[in-house]
């Protein structure tokens, strides 16, 4: 994935993934998104677990509207009426997830 990163950008991303626990802290629009999707698929292709938390619910979606065009390898969990309705988001819950399992049909 190429995406269009500054120097402070590329400073965090490099502190972030020397540490196993990092913290990404920012004004409005200075990146932060972009950096936390990079690093996010950064860690993916090593084989790593990750849980991505936010102060509200909009953040975790921005996150999952940036993360969902370059992977579907990830589940958005909270509570589904809390999720933008506006978009695409609400396939990536944990809810929606859960209804495509082949076990979680023969139960229903």
């Amino acid at each position: 994935v190429v995406l269009d990163l500054n120097i402070y950008q590329k400073e965090a991303i490099q502190n972030a993934l020397k540490n196993e626990l990092f913290l990404i802290h920012g004004p409005f629009g200075t990146g932060k998104t972009t950096v936390l999707v990079y690093l996010i698929l950064e860690l993916i292709k090593k084989g790593k677990k990750i849980l991505v938390t936010a102060d509200s619910n909009a953040a975790v979606d921005n996150i999952v509207e940036k993360l969902s065009k370059y992977t579907q390898n990830f589940v958005r969990i909270g509570n589904p009426s809390k999720i933008m309705e506006k978009s695409d988001i609400l396939k990536y819950s944990l809810e929606e997830v859960i209804k495509k399992e082949e076990l979680f049909r023969k139960i229903k």
